[in-house]
């Protein structure tokens, strides 16, 4: 039985987010840190989290994960573009997490359950919002 997972962290800031004050919930800060880095800080603590999948704007979230690296993030962490909206979103990162030969069978339009191994239709995926800091 696997003992470890990938996780999948949703910050987008398009159609499906309540902002607040103006901005997606992701990037707001407690003590001058956003809500992100906390996530990631705990994904980062979890034994059983392989590496993690950050879906959002690529722009907002290379400063997040700049502030991320300062505190100390040794986790791998892949940022994925986001979609239009969240089911989209949570695909397309989901599909990352895939062997590049599954992805590529996939992109070829392939269907994702004849594309994907034994093995990755039974791995565990964990997914979570980015705004979610005490996970």
């Amino acid at each position: 039985m696997e003992t470890t997972c990938d996780a999948i962290v949703l910050a987008g800031d398009r159609r499906d987010i309540h902002r607040v004050f103006g901005e997606s919930k992701a990037f707001l800060e407690i003590e001058g840190v956003p809500l992100l880095a906390h996530v990631l800080a705990a994904l980062d603590r979890a034994p059983s989290v392989r590496r993690a999948f950050v879906v959002g704007d690529p722009e907002f979230l290379r400063g997040v994960l700049a502030a991320a690296s300062r505190r100390g993030l040794r986790l791998d962490v892949a940022v994925v573009p986001q979609g239009e909206d969240l089911w989209a979103n949570f695909w397309t990162a989901y599909v990352h997490t895939l062997s590049p030969a599954t992805r590529d069978r996939i992109a070829s339009g392939e269907r994702p359950e004849d594309a994907a191994t034994p093995e990755e239709r039974d791995r565990r995926v964990l997914a979570l919002s980015g705004d979610i800091p005490l996970v």
